[in-house]
């Protein structure tokens, strides 16, 4: 997924500023017998008020 501006959960102003990224293992359906697993990588945002510089994740489908 692109990078894309989002909405911060407290104050609601836009950001696009990428915080950083987080590796998450998902389990996902049999396939062929196996086992599969997703590794999604999340991606964090950091808000741009100065004043408490709030971190988040995107919202993701």
């Amino acid at each position: 997924m692109d990078a894309k501006p989002h909405r911060c959960p407290v104050c609601n102003v836009l950001t696009k500023k990428v915080h950083d990224y987080r590796t998450q293992k998902i389990r996902h359906s049999k396939l062929f017998v196996r086992e599969t697993l997703i590794f999604y990588r999340k991606r964090r945002y950091k808000c741009e008020q100065s004043d408490y510089e709030k971190r988040y994740y995107e919202n993701n489908s």
